[in-house]
């Protein structure tokens, strides 16, 4: 009888498989890790890119909230003669006089938004609302798209009036929340608190202050009823010669005469009928504004128009509060004649003149100067408008008011340009990229 022969190797087969299955898992493990890692890292890089957008927004925002510049919707200074454009300032924010705070500019403030895209950031400043960015190219070969938004908080009380938090939001791509409609990919969020700067910190006590004379001729006005000011209504290191036609209307209840403050010592720094120094190198600037007049004209807010033959006339001026200005520095002398209307109630004018600053006829002004020398001549009509000044005037020599001209110390006014008036900075460490 012939047997089969008896099979040999099956338990190495065996063996064999069970190795090779095993190391088949473990290959694929290797690949789970391996898989985890890089998206990791993807993520990684997708976080990082949003918080540095976050920090692109940071910079942007702060840089043009301390610019006046009026703007178009792609957030670029408006060229159109005649158009209405606002700032970048004035679409976020508006100063509330009643509490002494800002808040949002309206019950849907806008929050501008950026997009990386083709190597820049293209921009747009609803003047309301949510921005909605133009989507990018899909298919573009310009690598990554990310975004961010900025918006502003208003800051309540214990915090010092005048302060304002910027948010910046990124994004890794332009998603919901940074101008886009996308899942956003990665997101991450920056806190700033902000501070004026370059604003008018000491405002002066009456509605016209000189270093050195004041003289006023004809049916001249001056009006201060502010009891935190004392009620003054003039104030000079030298003399003070009034007309009997010149009104005084200083605290109810008190004597006109008691408003007029003649030889302060405070104000005693430069003798009549001298030529004063440059404003650039002295310290009325560093007095008023907190800053010397050096550092004060390199602050973004400023306007240094350049005026032909170095005489600034009403064009040159009117020119640059057209552009937006809100602080001009005009250097040599200044003529501005009426009808000319300078500054609003909601938005006063700073104007510092380093020469000698000569208003003739209706001239309207709602702020605060400061100039070397004051010369105002409105003759007019007992039925003419009179000039007017809201707000408050400091004169580092001489100061001449001849005609109808209203000069009104304005709380209101003053008090918008201590805290609404400045280039906007951080403050010292109060960045955060998390709640408290």
């Amino acid at each position: 009888m012939t047997t089969a022969p008896r099979s040999h190797g099956s338990a190495t087969l065996g063996l064999v498989l069970v190795l090779l299955t095993s190391l088949a898992l473990m290959i694929v493990y290797a690949h789970q890790a391996q898989w985890a890692e890089m998206r990791g890292a993807a993520h990684g890089v997708r976080g990082l890119m949003a918080f540095e957008a976050a920090e692109a927004g940071r910079a942007w925002g702060s840089a043009m909230l301390a610019a006046s510049t009026r703007l178009n919707s792609a957030c670029q200074p408006e060229t159109t003669a005649g158009a209405t454009a606002l700032s970048f300032r004035q679409r976020l924010l508006r100063f509330n006089p009643a509490t002494g705070r800002h808040q949002a500019a309206q019950a849907n403030p806008s929050q501008p938004a950026c997009l990386m895209q083709g190597g820049s950031w293209q921009c747009a400043c609803p003047d309301q609302g949510s921005a909605t960015l133009a989507p990018p190219d899909p298919n573009g070969q310009d690598g990554d798209h990310p975004a961010f938004s900025v918006r502003i908080t208003a800051l309540t009380s214990p915090a010092p009036a005048g302060q304002i938090e910027l948010i910046s939001t990124g994004c890794a791509n332009p998603a919901l929340g940074c101008g886009g409609d996308q899942t956003p990919e990665a997101q991450a969020q920056v806190k700033i608190v902000l501070a004026p700067v370059g604003s008018l910190r000491l405002p002066p006590q009456a509605p016209l202050s000189a270093g050195a004379n004041i003289e006023i001729h004809g049916p001249a006005a001056l009006i201060n009823t502010d009891p935190q000011s004392m009620g003054l209504t003039l104030d000079a290191g030298g003399d003070i010669q009034l007309e009997t036609s010149v009104q005084l209307m200083g605290l109810p209840g008190s004597p006109p005469q008691a408003s007029v403050l003649a030889f302060d010592p405070g104000l005693q720094s430069q003798a009549a009928g001298t030529t004063p120094p440059n404003l650039l190198t002295t310290d009325w600037p560093l007095h008023l504004f907190g800053l010397p007049g050096s550092s004060l004209v390199k602050l973004p807010h400023w306007s240094l128009p350049a005026c032909a033959g170095g005489i600034c006339d009403t064009s040159a001026t009117q020119t640059a509060l057209d552009q937006g200005a809100s602080a001009l520095w005009l250097r040599g002398d200044v003529r501005l004649t009426g009808p000319l209307t300078v500054g609003r109630a909601d938005q006063p004018v700073i104007l510092v003149v380093d020469g000698h600053l000569q208003l003739q006829g209706e001239v309207h002004i709602h702020g605060f100067i400061l100039t070397q020398r004051l010369s105002w001549r409105h003759p007019g009509t007992p039925t003419s408008t009179p000039a007017t000044l809201d707000g408050a005037a400091v004169v580092q020599s001489d100061a001449l008011i001849d005609g109808r001209i209203v000069m009104s110390r304005d709380p209101t006014v003053l008090q918008r340009l201590q805290l609404d008036a400045g280039t906007w900075v951080m403050l010292p460490g109060r960045w955060r990229d998390h709640e408290p």
